[in-house]
């Protein structure tokens, strides 16, 4: 038997608040965004459902599954992309300081250039 279990997301002016419903119960939580909140909503269904059993679970925001999963993705996206900005920032440095210091004492990357020439 499928069981249904809905989360419905509001956003507050500083978190978001879930609510998860089903089998008779309600459960609330809080969390400092969308995708926090999505946790949060797998930590109510945990709480709700009885161990063994996975429900189908709905997550609304203004009523909308569409509108969750399109604020859900730009969340996780923008999140992806600024762990992404700080993994190339700390790639930079390290190859920064790993370079070698000039005679000015400024420190250049250590590189390697190929020269190919042209027959001609």
């Amino acid at each position: 038997m499928v069981q249904t279990v809905t989360a419905t997301y509001v956003r507050g002016d500083a978190n978001w608040t879930v609510r998860v419903s089903g089998l008779g119960r309600t459960l609330d939580g809080e969390a400092p965004g969308i995708v926090a909140a999505r946790d949060r909503a797998d930590q109510l269904v945990d709480e709700l459902t009885p161990e063994n059993t996975q429900p189908t679970v709905v997550h609304l925001l203004d009523g909308s599954a569409v509108a969750f999963t399109s604020a859900y993705m730009e969340a996780r996206l923008s999140l992806l992309e600024g762990e992404m900005a700080r993994t190339q920032d700390a790639t930079d440095e390290k190859s920064v300081s790993s370079g070698t210091m000039d005679r000015h004492g400024r420190r250049h990357a250590d590189r390697t250039e190929r020269v190919v020439q042209e027959d001609g």
